[in-house]
């Protein structure tokens, strides 16, 4: 029985890898940002656009982001 319990446990691992990384792609692909600059016309320049992304990691390849979600 403790075997059967260990074998789909790490049976269990790529599969939620696989999860995750097919939500963060579908995420990744879809159109628009997370920072919408339409909604605040005016309001916010292109630095503090530019300093939002940096601070939400957005300015980095996919993969360091994937890999970030992951850690999180």
């Amino acid at each position: 029985m403790g075997r059967y319990i260990i074998r789909r446990l790490v049976q269990a691992v790529p599969v939620v890898i696989l999860i995750t990384l097919l939500s963060f792609v579908l995420m990744y692909a879809t159109p628009g940002s997370f920072i919408n600059p339409l909604e605040y016309p005016g309001q916010i320049g292109e630095e503090q656009m530019n300093s939002i992304r940096h601070n939400l990691g957005l300015d980095k390849p996919w993969y360091e982001q994937y890999a970030d979600c992951l850690a999180n």
